[in-house]
């Protein structure tokens, strides 16, 4: 009559620890963690995302570049691995790249609003503020609910000068969705 154990696979494990330690500013910690749960599990493109995501958040978008190349290279159809790569090359201000890897998403997958607005926040970077605006309206048009694209481009517009654009967008917003919190938040 043996004792049954029920044993977990250590990386799911090892990644929730991460994000504690990640949420209590124990940012070496949260690191080291996620580099054994890669050891661990080196083909799981969610272990290497989120320490990806860590090196971006620390600051070391040069380190997480690598990482995130190879997670695309191996998992290419991966729109989160494709989205972490691309803020990657926005922390590190490789605007061009960010721009192939947005339009890379946009191509795997036109019905998301991460694609345009990556290349948004690209164009934008780059002061092409035409285009920015144009990106963040495609990505509106594809989630009319993607609060990023909406946050940003009325950000866009304040930052021209025309806020009393940016007022009438939200309002439009709010008054087409009337039970969205997050379109609410920005009035």
């Amino acid at each position: 009559t043996g004792v049954q154990t029920c044993a977990l696979p250590i990386f799911p494990v090892q990644r929730l620890l991460a994000q504690a330690l990640g949420s209590s500013n124990q940012m070496s910690l949260a690191e080291e963690t996620l580099r054994s749960a890669m050891d661990t599990a080196p083909d799981d493109v969610s272990v290497r995302t989120d320490l990806a995501k860590l090196l971006i958040q620390t600051q070391r978008a040069d380190a997480a570049v690598p990482l995130m190349e190879e997670a695309v290279r191996k998992y290419p159809k991966d729109v989160t691995a494709r989205d972490t790569l691309a803020r990657a090359y926005l922390a590190k201000k490789d605007f061009a790249n960010a721009k192939t890897a947005a339009t890379a998403i946009q191509t795997l997958r036109p019905d998301l609003a991460v694609g345009w607005y990556l290349a948004g926040l690209a164009a934008q970077a780059e002061n092409h503020s035409d285009e920015a605006q144009q990106d963040y309206q495609l990505a509106l048009q594809k989630q009319p609910n993607a609060f990023d694209a909406l946050s940003a481009l009325v950000r866009l517009h304040v930052s021209r000068g025309r806020v009393g654009d940016a007022i009438a967008f939200v309002s439009q917003t709010t008054t087409k969705y009337p039970g969205d919190a997050l379109a609410a938040n920005l009035l």
